[in-house]
Order: structure tokens, then C-alpha cells, then sequence
């Protein structure tokens, strides 16, 4: 049923009954107002009566604070929970027995959509929170680009446009706050368009998180040196097996020498990393430096590391459909294989006191990680108790004769297990040979 304006405020005093008379817009504000949201003459949809029934409702409980508030929220759509539950009634919309259909008015609420608002309608399809109280996608299915990808009723060309339209309104609220995240476009739009696999939703949703948790985050303030001499955290993204392998092969000092053999600080700021295993180097730049919140915190050099591995796996898979997009997730022993040259890996899947001596001889980084779900403990110096995650890599930081020592990517602490636990705690383990 569509309403005309000339009725509309009958149909509201139906809905809200405590409206003051000084609450009922003119027609002319009305025609405004639906002009804005549907560029329709004289017509009112049940989903723009919808809308103006939210934002009614919450004037009349003094949310928002008077008319003009009242009118510029409408104006500007920056009520993003109306939005989703207009998106969400066109998701997968029931037509007839076990068929589905795409709402017909899709198009028209993409469309409300802008850089006001896309950041809050995206937390609210990813609304559980992940590390540091960042935003996170829930699964799969609950992102709010993969519920467009998901949309079988659309047409892939749709789709795609639908997805490319709302990522351009993140790109402008970026450039309005001057954050560089080009390297983040870049990783999405190769997603989107990837030519070697389907297009993963799920990492579109991950891309997307990465790109507001960026625009609401401080900037880096350190800068590289050429050296790993700073204490240094996993950031927000799945990277232990990297972060792991930079800190175990910085603990010796022979594979310390090595790193800070492939860094090249220029004097702008920039800094050139070479990735020995794969024979290539790349040039990280300031901007990119202090804009990747979501890498690891404390040392400049180790973010450069990432950066370049990224952009290795990046340019890989993108040349020969490959091998990983990103460095979110991969086996502990890559990381050997990138940053040293020609390495000497034993990898094993059971751990004795043999593997044990090898770490006590001091010759040896390595990284090690729990498969099984039981549960397993160190202690840090204090002697604190800390739970040892499964499917989470660890860094090998030394053994002697009664404990192996060991540290989370996620914390500077030092933990120690005795010879028994650390054999019981982990069921792999990547060791390199250094010295």
C-alpha cells in the first residue's frame, strides 16, 4: 500500500498517539523528507512510513532532542539500525513455499546508504567484539557484505556493484579523516574481483572491520630504526605464526643479525624489507607504517616485516591463483621460509627430550603450537598461572635443565613449562637451526 503525504500524519497519529500537535510535520516538510529517502512524488511506501515511524518514535521519547535533530536524521539517513532492518527485510525475503527472493526495494535502501553511516551499519552486522574491543565478524554469514554476496536472487553484476557502491561510501568517510588505506582498497578489490576462486565474503568482512577499526584508531607514532630492538605484540589480525617466527629468530643473536640484515631505512621515512626466503624486497612507506592499526604494536621494523609479507603473498596469488591472499593464518614454518634464507627446518609432531636438548643447545629458533582442545598452563617470571590456546602459535625462547621457555605473540611475558609439560602442552613443533 503506498500513503500519500496528505494522509501520512493521519497514519502517524494512528501509530504514536502521544504526539503533540507540534510534532506533526507540514506536507511540505513530509514531501522533503520522502523526496530524500525515495525520490518519489507524492507516494509513501510501508518501508519509508516504516522509517519515519522509527525516528518518530524515538522523537517522542526525547532521543532526539528537537525538530531540526529530528529532520537532519532523516535528512541524512545516519540512523543506521533503521537501515539494517530495512536491508534485513529485503535479505532473503520469502516469497512462495521454499523459494526466495531479494526485496524489491533493495536498490532504494543501498541507496540510503552513505559515508555518514556505513560504519555503524557494518558494526551492526559484525557486532561481536574481537580483540581490544574491536569489531570483528561474527561468521560466515552474519557480515554485511556477505549477506550481499549471498544474495542468489541478484545477479552477480548487482551484487558486485551493490558491494563496490557501499565500500566506496568507507573510501569517502577515509578521505574526509585523511587516513591512508590504500593498501586495504587494494586488498578488497582484489577479493571482489578475485579471477582464481570465488569470492570470499567472509575476508570481505574481515577487510572491511580492518578499514573502520583503522579510521578509529590512533596512528602509529614509532618509526623504523633497522633494527628489532623494541618489545613487540601480535596486532588484531591472525598472524601469530609471523609475529611468532620474527620473535624466536630476534632471540638469538645470529638470527637477530640476520633480520636487521634486510631492513633499509631511507632517510624519508620509508624503509625496504627483503624477504630471503623468496628473494624479493619492498618498500613500506611511512603513511602505511603508522596507518596499519591492525598489525602488531611496539616495534616500527616488525610492522614493516608484516607489511611486506603481505604484500608478497598479495602479488603471489594474485600472478598464480597460489598459495595465501593474506597473512591472516598459515603454517608456523613459513615464516622460516620467508625471512631466512636456504633454512635448515626439522618439523616434528610429537615432542621428546631430544627436540628438548636441541633447544637447550641455544642454536635453535623455534615455534610451536597446541592442537589438542584439553587444557594446558605456564606460568610467567611472577608465577602467575596462563593458559597455553590451542590452533595459536608459541615462540621457543630457550630451554635449561628443568623448564622450556616460551612467549604468546599476543604478550611480552616470558612463561615456563617444565620438560613433562611442555611435552604434554604441544603436539608440533618447527624448529630452525640458526648457529
Amino acid at each position: 500500500m503506498n500513503y500519500s503525504i496528505d494522509n501520512v500524519n493521519t497514519q502517524l497519529n494512528l501509530k504514536h498517539a502521544n504526539i503533540n500537535k507540534s510534532q506533526i510535520l507540514s506536507n511540505k516538510t513530509l514531501k522533503l523528507i520522502f523526496d530524500k529517502i525515495d525520490n518519489t512524488d507524492n507516494k509513501i511506501s510501508e518501508n519509508e512510513l516504516f522509517v519515519l515511524n522509527e525516528i518518530v518514535n524515538q522523537y517522542n521519547q526525547k532521543k532526539l532532542k528537537d525538530k531540526k535533530t529530528f529532520i537532519n536524521t532523516i535528512e541524512k539517513n545516519t540512523n543506521a539500525e533503521f537501515i539494517k532492518k530495512l536491508l534485513d527485510k529485503d535479505f532473503n525475503k520469502k516469497t512462495f513455499l521454499i523459494f526466495s527472493s531479494t526485496g524489491e526495494n533493495i536498490d532504494k535502501h543501498i541507496k540510503l546508504i552513505n559515508k555518514n553511516n556505513i560504519e555503524e551499519i557494518i558494526k551492526l552486522y559484525n557486532s561481536k567484539n574481537g580483540e581490544n574491543g574491536l569489531q570483528t565478524p561474527m561468521n560466515d554469514k552474519d557480515g554485511f557484505f556477505s549477506h550481499l554476496l549471498n544474495e542468489n536472487n541478484l545477479s552477480v553484476d548487482e551484487r558486485k556493484n551493490y558491494i563496490k557502491y557501499a565500500f566506496s561510501q568507507l573510501i569517502l568517510s577515509a578521505n574526509d579523516k585523511n587516513i591512508y588505506i590504500k593498501d586495504l582498497e587494494t586488498q578488497f578489490y582484489a577479493e571482489l574481483n578475485n579471477k582464481h576462486e570465488k569470492t570470499d565474503g567472509q575476508m570481505l568482512d574481515i577487510l572491511s572491520i580492518q578499514f573502520i577499526n583503522r579510521l578509529n584508531s590512533t596512528p602509529q607514532k614509532d618509526t623504523p630504526n633497522g633494527k628489532i630492538d623494541k618489545t613487540f605484540t601480535q596486532g588484531n589480525i591472525g598472524d601469530c605464526w609471523l609475529i611468532a617466527g620474527i620473535r624466536t629468530i630476534s632471540n638469538i643473536p645470529e638470527g637477530k643479525e640476520i633480520l636487521e640484515n634486510n631492513l633499509n631505512r631511507q632517510k624519508n621515512g620509508d624503509i625496504a624489507v627483503t624477504l630471503k626466503g623468496v628473494n624479493k624486497t619492498y618498500n613500506i612507506s611511512a603513511k602505511e607504517l603508522k596507518s596499519a592499526n591492525e598489525l602488531s604494536q611496539g616495534d616500527a621494523d616488525v610492522r614493516a616485516i608484516e607489511l611486506a609479507v603481505n604484500k608478497y603473498f598479495e602479488e603471489t596469488y594474485a600472478n598464480t591463483g597460489k598459495g595465501s591472499k593474506h597473512i591472516t593464518k598459515n603454517k608456523p614454518e613459513r615464516s622460516f621460509q620467508l625471512l631466512l634464507d636456504n633454512p635448515d627446518i626439522n618439523i616434528k609432531f610429537s615432542i621428546n627430550s631430544k627436540i628438548i636438548d636441541k633447544i637447550k643447545s641455544g642454536k635453535y629458533a623455534g615455534v610451536t603450537c597446541r592442537t589438542d582442545e584439553g587444557l594446558a598452563f605456564g606460568a610467567n617470571e611472577k608465577g602467575f598461572t596462563r593458559e597455553i590456546y590451542d590452533i595459536h602459535a608459541y615462540c621457543i625462547l630457550g630451554a635449561d635443565e628443568n623448564f622450556v621457555y616460551i612467549s604468546d605473540p599476543n604478550s611480552p611475558e616470558k612463561l615456563k613449562l617444565t620438560h613433562d609439560e611442555f611435552e604434554d602442552a604441544f603436539q608440533e613443533i618447527c624448529l630452525v637451526k640458526l648457529k
